[in-house]
């Protein structure tokens, strides 16, 4: 990525916080499949994407591979509740 935005925070910044947002749409995605209450998905939702201690993997570049772990994370639980299964 660096080869291609250089060396401007911006960019990195921008995509942190791209993936965060996405992986609170996934958080949201897994609760509804799990049949949550829709007040409960939303003010989780809000939850995970306020909550103070992820504002350092949105503060710094180096975090990118924490919210790329989550995004993984989360991608496979929706995968699993959806009935998919390897081979």
């Amino acid at each position: 990525m660096l080869a291609w935005a250089g060396p401007d925070p911006f960019v990195f910044h921008l995509l942190n916080l791209i993936v965060h947002a996405a992986n609170v749409v996934l958080w949201m995605s897994v609760l509804r499949r799990a049949r949550f209450s829709r007040t409960t998905i939303y003010s989780s939702g809000v939850i995970y994407g306020c909550f103070p201690l992820h504002y350092l993997t949105l503060l710094f570049a180096v975090h990118m591979n924490d919210l790329f772990a989550m995004s993984g994370l989360l991608v496979a639980v929706r995968l699993l509740q959806s009935g998919w299964r390897w081979g």
